[in-house]
């Protein structure tokens, strides 16, 4: 009964997973990644709702986010303990891509570029992003895409261009 259940759920999973469609692209320097998979979190953020998403060229582990993004009991969620397991996650060369999170106007708190292992997460100014929203519950639905074609950050020069279409779930301790 229990290899039904851990087989049932992982088929759910996997399921919810395909179901998310993007489609993109993420450059940075010469280093191009297409954006197939993603995932969405909603959760309380104080008093307003948030979302953060994962945009990536791999699936990622639901197990091992789960693990990382697990909380106490009177602790709050915020965008970090999602964005931070997700860089986590990168780094141990399960996936490269982008991640963002929204408050309930829809305008990015944060984001990070995942590409090249621990020397190749960094930020972007919110303003050097434009996002569309159609849809926030139950699909966050819309594009991010860079401000410019190309961003010359001097030290790189960064290009993202993804729409997406995600179920989102709810955040649980």
């Amino acid at each position: 009964m229990g290899a039904f259940c851990l087989g049932f759920c992982l088929a759910t999973s996997v399921a919810a997973v395909t179901q998310a469609q993007v489609t993109g692209t993420l450059t940075v320097d010469p280093t191009n990644v297409t954006l197939k998979f993603a995932a969405a979190v909603a959760y309380t953020n104080g008093s307003t709702r948030a979302v953060s998403v994962l945009l990536s060229d791999k699936i990622a582990n639901a197990k091992t986010f789960a693990e990382y993004t697990r909380i106490g009991a009177n602790e709050r969620y915020v965008p970090g303990i999602f964005e931070g397991a997700w860089a986590s996650m990168h780094v141990d060369n399960e996936f490269s891509g982008f991640t963002f999170s929204v408050d309930s106007a829809n305008r990015i708190l944060t984001n990070q570029i995942l590409v090249g292992g621990e020397n190749g997460r960094f930020s972007l100014s919110s303003d050097d992003l434009v996002l569309e929203v159609t849809s926030v519950s139950p699909r966050f639905v819309g594009r991010i895409r860079s401000k410019r074609p190309v961003l010359d950050l001097g030290e790189r020069k960064v290009s993202l261009d993804a729409t997406f279409d995600v179920p989102v779930s709810a955040a649980s301790k």
